[in-house]
């Protein structure tokens, strides 16, 4: 039996899985850029629709995400936490079953530099 197995319709660049033994994950899709520590689980409970993970994830040691859930963006499960719903962007959950324990604003989009607000005519 391997120790670390990943099943996913799709799987973003820069997955990070550290010290693989123990995690197994099957996910409709895993978006960019995420970190899964050992021991994680993903997959399915009684439903026929694996999870989604979104951009920027990472998911704590022990973690269990099961059933047809959206994990949002730049979001942080903790260590042993189960997640049997839906997880929103910018929020790190924790406990059994998961409770948001930091909602965060989402970051500031870059500032747009306007090189020329308004234009004239002035030919003096």
């Amino acid at each position: 039996m391997p120790t670390l197995a990943i099943q996913a319709n799709k799987v973003g660049a820069g997955l990070v899985i550290n010290h693989g033994h123990g995690t197994f994950v099957t996910a409709k899709e895993i978006g960019e850029n995420c970190l899964l520590d050992q021991m994680v689980t993903i997959g399915y409970n009684n439903e026929s629709v694996p999870p989604t993970i979104g951009n920027n994830v990472t998911v704590h040691v022990g973690a269990t995400i099961v059933g047809e859930v959206h994990i949002g963006n730049n979001s942080i499960i903790g260590a042993n936490t189960l997640v049997i719903a839906d997880v929103p962007s910018d929020v790190t959950v924790l406990g059994v079953p998961a409770k948001i324990i930091v909602a965060r604003k989402p970051a500031v989009p870059h500032r747009q530099s306007i090189t020329n607000p308004k234009k004239t005519n002035d030919a003096s």
